[in-house]
């Protein structure tokens, strides 16, 4: 009996994975979720579960967009450095030549270092402008470069505020921040 599904991935256990979540969720341990589960390139396993909200009003869709706060910074570190191990920028590099809309003020000075390490200066803010939708990073850049100046140099290390490199990468790989980031294809490489 062949209990592979598309991917190749063993069909019996991502039934298990299903049934534990929806477990899961039906002893109130979280609301919902997406799980998606790829291999070799092939998307195996991608499914809704649950609802949004604690009231259970608003199911979960395959779109449905989450805040990951600062779980997205051990994602984006390990992109930032195999990119730095594929040359394709270095911890020097200034944020200016990646995301041209930095090359004003003291934010001309700020490198993808300063952004890892959290010592750009730059404030810490989850979206520039009430009611901004984060997945629109040519939006958040712009709002963050017209309401943000750090508040000193960072290269003089003082003034140290936290900020998340993701906008940094996401501009390097040319692409936006989907909507469905499990189906998108914006972790793309630059040859």
């Amino acid at each position: 009996m062949n209990n592979k599904s598309q991917g190749g991935l063993n069909q019996d256990r991502l039934l298990l994975l299903k049934s534990v979540i929806e477990d899961d969720i039906r002893r109130g341990l979280y609301y919902g979720g997406v799980i998606a589960i790829g291999r070799h390139g092939e998307l195996g396993f991608y499914q809704a579960f649950g609802h949004a909200d604690p009231e259970a009003r608003r199911p979960v869709r395959k779109d449905s967009v989450f805040s990951l706060f600062s779980t997205t910074k051990a994602f984006t570190n390990v992109l930032v450095f195999r990119a730095i191990e594929l040359g394709q920028f270095a911890l020097t590099t200034k944020v200016s030549e990646i995301i041209p809309e930095f090359d004003r003020g003291l934010r001309q000075h700020i490198t993808v270092f300063s952004l890892i390490t959290h010592s750009s200066g730059l404030p810490s803010i989850y979206t520039p402008k009430p009611g901004m939708y984060i997945d629109r990073l040519d939006e958040i850049i712009a709002a963050i470069c017209a309401l943000v100046q750090p508040e000193a140099n960072p290269e003089n290390g003082s003034t140290i505020r936290p900020w998340s490199a993701m906008p940094c990468w996401v501009r390097w790989c040319g692409a936006p921040i989907p909507r469905d980031v499990p189906t998108g294809n914006w972790l793309k490489t630059r040859s």
